[in-house]
């Protein structure tokens, strides 16, 4: 079963009255980020494939000629920062038609892009354009693993959670067009950036690396004594310190590296290219050595450390997302010889 559909269809669907109050209760918790761009779109992947029951969503946006996935929530996840050709598939028809979509038999539907559907697992999809200023700027999508899983109701739901994105990018007018990006793509705290860019920068440096036969690394931080720092001497220190630890990694790292917080105490960097893991482990002994000089605040001295894990494209694997798995499982196997020699 597949079907286009118009304003005044979804329009007449009527919901439940419990499904509209968890409707305003996403909306609350969407409103409460403020003007966290990144964060928002996340948060609203996340309700939507919760409100819909789904097993995925992700919000695109048009950069260019291509579709980027700038947020993503269940079997999609992993998919934070892909990118692709907008032509040929369910996506730009939603764009070019300004109509949402619903595709029930995503295996055998013919606008359906088979590759990335393979990818993520799902058999059905509902696909909604998301408006900015009277144009559309990409698309909300969520999908299940079941095939005719889709309704009215769901499309009903998604049109109500679009409607939210499209008012956060009306207030995102007042600032320059770039910063629009830079807010769904950059750290608000540490200015650096989120894992959405992170993981674009990651893809596309994998990319270009089995094109050239070139090397990748990954590693993955985790920054020690956060909580207590926040406990101990209030959240202003804490936030110092994660800046620090920002602008420490920059100054290790090449104009082609990037470094990024995935939130909390989590940063990543990748190295591209690297000549293989003697060359990564030789950046990541430099970070640690810019971490033994002490921060110094409100007349204080507060000592800065990190647990780090490496892995090597294609030397370890040579899938993305295992890349960043082998890199945090042996951030954490450094996490606890480090908690060894500390006790």
């Amino acid at each position: 079963m597949q079907f286009q559909c118009n304003d005044a269809t979804i329009e007449n669907t009527l919901l439940p009255h419990r499904k509209l109050e968890e409707i305003i209760q996403a909306q609350t918790s969407i409103a409460r980020l403020g003007i966290n761009f990144g964060s928002i779109l996340n948060e609203a992947a996340q309700q939507s494939q919760k409100l819909t029951n789904a097993d995925g969503a992700v919000i695109e946006l048009i950069e260019e000629d291509e579709m980027v996935i700038r947020a993503a929530s269940g079997i999609a996840s992993q998919y934070y920062g892909f990118r692709r050709n907008s032509a040929n598939n369910m996506s730009s028809i939603a764009i070019q038609t300004k109509q949402a979509l619903i595709a029930n038999d995503t295996e055998n539907d013919t606008r359906v892009d088979q590759v990335s559907r393979t990818a993520i697992g799902h058999r059905s999809m509902i696909v909604f354009p998301l408006f900015y200023e009277k144009k559309v700027v990409g698309v909300l999508k969520v999908v299940s693993k079941k095939r005719n899983f889709f309704s009215m109701a769901e499309l009903k739901v998604i049109a109500y959670m679009s409607e939210l994105v499209a008012s956060t990018m009306f207030h995102a007018q007042y600032y320059a067009q770039d910063e629009l990006f830079r807010r769904a793509t950059q750290d608000e705290l540490t200015g650096i950036p989120n894992r959405a860019l992170f993981m674009d920068h990651l893809h596309q440096n994998v990319a270009h690396a089995k094109r050239d036969g070139s090397k990748v690394a990954v590693i993955a931080i985790d920054m020690d004594d956060l909580k207590i720092l926040n406990d101990n001497h209030g959240h202003h220190i804490g936030d110092k310190a994660l800046k620090a630890l920002a602008e420490r990694f920059l100054d290790k790292i090449r104009s082609s590296d990037t470094v990024a917080r995935f939130g909390g105490d989590e940063f990543a960097i990748t190295l591209s290219p690297v000549d293989g893991k003697q060359s990564a482990e030789t950046v990541v002994a430099n970070l640690v050595d810019s971490l033994k000089e002490p921060m110094h605040e409100d007349g204080k001295e507060f000592k800065l450390g990190a647990s780090f894990g490496m892995a090597v494209f294609p030397d370890d694997t040579d899938d993305v997302e295992e890349l960043l798995e082998i890199a945090d499982q042996n951030m954490f196997i450094n996490k606890r010889e480090r908690k060894k020699v500390r006790m």
